[in-house]
């Protein structure tokens, strides 16, 4: 073989090396590929809790529209609201630990 050709050949070798440290490490490489595979996973597994609390949302909204009862227990209990005639007394809170 000449010594030619043994360049030739060394260059083409060297470029493949290169070719496929560039696909591997590179910005778009085979790493960065399973890195926004993994993202997109977590993302879609995100969305699919986010649309089942939607759901869940809709169907409270549903009940609340649809049932006065409901409708009151959650008034009373996170508006603290009272019915015309009821008496409400505040206690002072307990604490376990006073200095």
């Amino acid at each position: 073989m000449s010594r030619r050709e043994q360049i030739v050949i060394g260059l083409i070798v060297a470029l493949t090396v290169a070719f496929l440290a560039l696909a591997l490490f590179g910005r778009q490489g085979l790493r960065e590929v399973r890195r926004l595979r993994a993202e997109r996973q977590q993302l879609a597994s995100e969305i699919a809790q986010l649309r089942d609390r939607r759901r869940e949302l809709e169907a409270e909204i549903a009940d609340l529209r649809g049932n006065t009862k409901s409708l009151e227990a959650r008034a009373r209990h996170d508006l603290g609201m009272i019915k015309k005639g009821e008496t409400v007394f505040l206690l002072p809170e307990h604490h376990a630990q006073r200095r």
